[in-house]
């Protein structure tokens, strides 16, 4: 385990590179309330590595998925600039950064987000079909053998365990081949034995070249990754690469008491 990364930098400006699947650069965010301005992200500088699967954790209120919404494209920063492939969004409009997002991302949610009365098939290619386009046929088929649903696919989502819906999901996120898979408590509504099933999906996914970026409260869902990030108060206050259970939960703990 190395327990530092010259990627992750709590604060200061970060060299922007292509060596990245996202990255950021003084990060901030803040919301305005009826008490006052709320800090949630304090001058975050990041890089999420190409084709590795790295975590986020924090305790609640840390701003861990304050953080991914923005290396995802799914808020704006207060101050601070994101790139996404190479590509900076936060300059983009709407209109342009909703494209991206559909071309080179995929997210996949704690509670799964499927249609109940659309069959597993429709659900899979429901986001394409929006955009009018289709997933090429040799891809989806890889998908679906890879998440394990093809005896499936005729039936409606809301027939289907909650492992299995959640292996939907992430056939959907798959759908469109993009680089980068984004995981919000993937694992969350699920079991044990469903949730290091998705989790070994991830790893799999990581090893064929997808870069995955996870949430994550569970210490024994972030010793899948490649590296976890941890964060406190909105700031970023550890890293590691394959870190151990043990490690994470000290880190952890050093939030709880601090």
């Amino acid at each position: 385990m190395t327990a530092t990364s010259t990627s992750q930098r709590p604060g200061g400006p970060l060299e922007h590179t292509t060596d990245f699947a996202i990255q950021a650069d003084r990060l901030r965010k803040t919301y305005d309330t009826s008490r006052g301005p709320v800090e949630a992200l304090r001058e975050i500088s990041i890089g999420i590595p190409r084709g590795q699967f790295t975590s986020v954790m924090g305790l609640s209120g840390s701003g861990k998925s304050t953080l991914v919404h923005l290396l995802s494209g799914l808020d704006s920063p207060t101050r601070g600039r994101v790139w996404i492939d190479g590509t900076e969004i936060t300059a983009m409009n709407d209109k342009a950064l909703s494209r991206l997002r559909s071309e080179r991302l995929g997210f996949v949610f704690q509670s799964f987000n499927l249609l109940p009365n659309l069959t597993v098939r429709k659900n899979i290619e429901l986001p394409m079909d929006l955009w009018g386009r289709s997933p090429d046929p040799a891809w989806l088929d890889h998908v679906i053998s890879l998440v394990g649903i093809g005896e499936k696919l005729d039936q409606r989502a809301a027939n289907l365990s909650g492992g299995q819906r959640q292996r939907v999901a992430i056939a959907r996120a798959l759908a469109s081949n993009p680089s980068v898979i984004v995981a919000d408590e993937p694992t969350g509504s699920l079991d044990l034995v469903n949730g290091e099933s998705v989790l070994g999906l991830f790893r799999t996914l990581a090893n064929n070249g997808h870069t995955v970026l996870m949430v994550t409260h569970d210490p024994q869902a972030a010793s899948y990754s490649d590296q976890v990030l941890v964060l406190r108060d909105g700031q970023l206050v550890g890293s590691a690469h394959s870190p151990s259970q043990a490690w994470i939960r000290g880190r952890l703990m050093e939030g709880a008491n601090a």
